[in-house]
């Protein structure tokens, strides 16, 4: 845990706070969140928003928790909890919601729900930084193609098509492999 608590100032983060500090928000949750590293540097942009992040990983949660506290971070909020079950968030609790390699573990058969339950609870956008097959013929549906060591990539533009999104209002940019 300590590994991810350390990427908190790798190039990846650099890209995420260059995208968010273009938007205006008061409110992000991150869904897999692990330790909060990234939510950490987000509280940098807005020393007055509040943050929240889930994770399954109830280790990563405390840990992340006593990190944050050390660096005397306050505006941070971290469940524990699973992606599909962010019911217990009310509608538009947040300006943002977003993920960064987490969808790539949840199963086909849930990841409508998980998504449906994201644009629930977003106000603004919901940013995915996520494996995406740009319509590969393979996964007619968008639901996911598996590749090892246990990934799922998606058409996340038909899987947000699926959910009554236009494609006016989606946008997938490609980002390089370093990040």
């Amino acid at each position: 845990i300590n590994f991810y608590w350390e990427t908190r100032n790798h190039a990846s983060n650099e890209f995420l706070i260059d995208k968010y500090s273009k938007w205006k928000f008061n409110s992000v949750i991150e869904i897999g969140c692990n330790c909060g590293n990234r939510l950490f540097n987000i509280s940098k942009l807005n020393k007055n928003s509040c943050l929240a992040g889930i994770d399954i990983n109830d280790k990563a949660i405390e840990f992340g928790k006593k990190m944050l506290q050390n660096e005397h971070v306050e505006n941070i909020n971290l469940v524990y909890g699973r992606a599909e079950l962010l019911d217990i968030y009310n509608k538009d609790s947040f300006d943002i919601a977003f993920s960064w390699a987490t969808l790539i573990y949840i199963r086909p058969k849930i990841i409508i729900n998980v998504l449906q339950n994201m644009m629930r609870i977003a106000k603004k956008a919901v940013i995915l930084i996520e494996m995406n097959t740009n319509g590969d013929s393979r996964d007619p549906k968008g639901l996911g193609i598996y590749y090892e060591p246990g990934n799922w990539k998606r058409n996340y533009r038909l899987l947000f098509n699926t959910l009554g999104v236009p494609d006016n209002k989606i946008r997938i940019e490609n980002v390089s492999k370093e990040i």
